[in-house]
């Protein structure tokens, strides 16, 4: 049972967002690409790993994907949870290809990648700790400290190849291919056959797993050194994606193909949220759309259903995920067109 399911990522609509509102030639775009397809390969493993747990349907199986939580000290983000009355599962996915070589004397990870470079790269397993470790804190906390928790890394590209010095390390169990995290899933369950909590209390963990779920901002223009003044401003057009589009009897007209939309203003202002700030005033608003007229940008905002902050000219209207639907932050704005 899905108890969270796992959205398109922010952090890739934040890049999205900021390959639309640079230029080509930025100095930094070639690292922007490099970091960007590192965090889509990344989703691709989510993806692989979900289409493995599909099968999973009993609601004794709890299932939550990307959740970002704190254990009042530090914050930790968990690919996939799987929790259950008996016992608790992290599920790392790595989307590596090439060869993985676990060094026993050194406790190190050796990469060699399919051009056969070789780099050292961080052990998997080292991550995969601290989150179990984080994970067990916070059930401390939660008094529900009498659940264990094990933690294991499923590689899912099709093409990765594991090897092991010799004696092997003694992590390795928790280390496997994708297509068998399922069998995993049943053995862990076979091991601990007695429940720990009733059902009272699994659902109660569960909401309060949700919770305090806490989503990440990434802060994209700090990394990148980039002042959100060089950003290109304007509303996208959807044909052909020039940065044309202009307000004309209450709707949005590209100036250059002569398409119409209704909705155009939205992902526009979604890239304002994901790379300046997460709240708009309707003279940022004015500025950022290239509107002239601020009942324009009063009555598109207000039709967004954002809620606000502040009163009169102070008015700020604050952008919540959970306020938009799939559509939009799959990049997926429906348009109406006339």
């Amino acid at each position: 049972m899905i108890v969270k399911t796992r959205e398109y990522p922010a952090v890739i609509l934040s890049y999205e967002a900021l390959f639309r509102r640079t230029f080509p030639n930025h100095r930094k775009r070639s690292m922007m690409e490099t970091d960007l397809a590192m965090y889509r390969a990344g989703y691709r493993g989510e993806q692989i790993l979900d289409y493995h747990l599909s099968g999973i349907t009993s609601p004794h199986f709890a299932i939550f994907h990307n959740l970002r939580l704190f254990d009042h000290k530090n914050p930790f983000q968990l690919d996939t949870l799987l929790l259950t009355p008996s016992f608790a599962l992290i599920i790392e996915a790595k989307h590596l290809s090439g060869k993985l070589i676990f060094e026993n004397d050194f406790d190190q990870c050796i990469r060699i990648k399919n051009d056969q470079t070789k780099e050292r790269i961080e052990n998997p397993i080292a991550q995969s700790a601290r989150q179990q470790s984080h994970l067990q804190s916070l059930f401390r906390w939660m008094e529900v400290d009498n659940l264990p928790v094990h933690s294991i890394v499923a590689f899912t590209h099709p093409s990765i190849i594991l090897e092991t010095s010799s004696p092997p390390p003694k992590y390795i169990s928790q280390l496997i291919l994708v297509e068998n995290v399922v069998n995993r899933i049943r053995k862990h369950h076979h091991f601990h056959s007695k429940n720990l909590l009733t059902t009272s209390q699994f659902e109660r963990l569960q909401t309060r797993l949700l919770h305090k779920h806490a989503p990440l901002i990434h802060a994209l223009l700090k990394k990148y050194d980039i002042p959100p003044g060089t950003l290109r401003k304007g509303v996208q057009c959807e044909k052909c994606n020039n940065l044309s589009m202009t307000w004309k009897r209450r709707s949005w007209e590209c100036s250059v193909c002569k398409f119409r939309s209704r909705t155009a203003h939205i992902a526009a202002l979604l890239d304002y949220f994901l790379l300046v700030q997460r709240s708009i005033s309707i003279r940022e608003c004015c500025d950022f759309l290239g509107l002239d007229k601020r009942h324009v940008a009063y009555y598109l905002l207000n039709s967004m259903g954002l809620s606000t902050v502040g009163k009169s000219k102070a008015t700020r209207y604050v952008f919540n995920f959970e306020s938009f639907g799939d559509e939009v932050l799959n990049g997926k704005v429906l348009e109406k067109s006339n």
